[in-house]
C-alpha cells in the first residue's frame, strides 16, 4: 500500500477478506498469513483428531487482487517420481473429467474442484467466488473439498507414479527409502 489511498489499495483489501473469508471453511484451522505482490495467502494447518478419524490438513488459501475468484488447495500428500510428471498429467485429466461428473450436495454452476500438478506435487484444488456462495453452497464446497482430498481418487490412475514423502523420526515411514531398508 502507497500514502495516498489508491484503487489498488482497494483491491489489495478486498482480496484479503475473501482469503480471510475462504480460510474459514476450514473446520478447526490455524491460519497463517502472508502477503506478496500477488496477493494473500493464507496457509490454515487443521490438526489431527486423537481418535483418528481426521489426520489433519494443510489447505492453502490465495485470493489475487482484481479477481473475484479464491482458489483453495491442498497437496494429496504423496510426491511424483521423477521422470513420471507425463503419466501423472494424463492420470490427472481422467480423474477430472470423473470428477466432474460426480453427484454432489449442491449443484454449483460449475464443478470448482480439479486436480492439478505444480512440479513433484499434486494438489486438489478449487476456485470459486466466494461473495456469489450461499451458507449452504460454502457447507458443500468445505464437505467435498475434504471428501475428495481423503479418498475419491482412484489409486489405479496413479499407481507406480507417486511415491510417499519421507517422514522423519517415524518408524511407520512408507518412503520407498525406508521401505527398502
Amino acid at each position: 500500500m502507497t500514502d495516498v489511498w489508491t484503487a489498488e489499495d482497494d483491491a489489495i483489501l478486498d482480496a484479503r477478506l475473501r482469503a480471510k473469508v475462504t480460510a474459514e471453511l476450514v473446520p478447526g484451522g490455524r491460519p497463517e498469513e502472508h502477503t506478496c505482490e500477488s496477493g494473500t495467502i493464507i496457509d490454515v494447518h487443521a490438526p489431527g483428531t486423537e481418535s483418528g478419524v481426521s489426520w489433519g490438513t494443510c489447505v492453502q488459501v490465495v485470493a489475487t487482487p482484481g479477481s473475484p475468484e479464491v482458489m483453495m488447495q491442498a497437496s494429496i500428500g504423496d510426491r511424483v517420481r521423477p521422470g513420471h510428471g507425463a503419466a501423472v498429467d494424463l492420470a490427472l485429466v481422467e480423474a477430472n473429467r470423473e470428477m466432474a461428473e460426480w453427484e454432489r450436495g449442491v449443484h454449483y454452476n460449475e464443478p470448482p474442484f480439479q486436480f492439478a500438478r505444480e512440479g513433484d506435487t499434486v494438489y486438489l484444488q478449487a476456485r470459486f467466488r466466494p461473495d456469489q456462495l450461499s451458507d449452504t453452497e460454502r457447507f458443500w464446497i468445505e464437505r467435498d473439498f475434504d471428501s475428495i482430498l481423503v479418498g475419491h481418487f482412484r489409486d489405479d490412475l496413479l499407481k507406480g507414479h507417486m511415491e510417499a514423502v519421507h517422514v522423519e523420526d517415524d518408524d511407520d515411514c512408507v518412503c520407498d527409502d525406508c521401505l527398502q531398508r
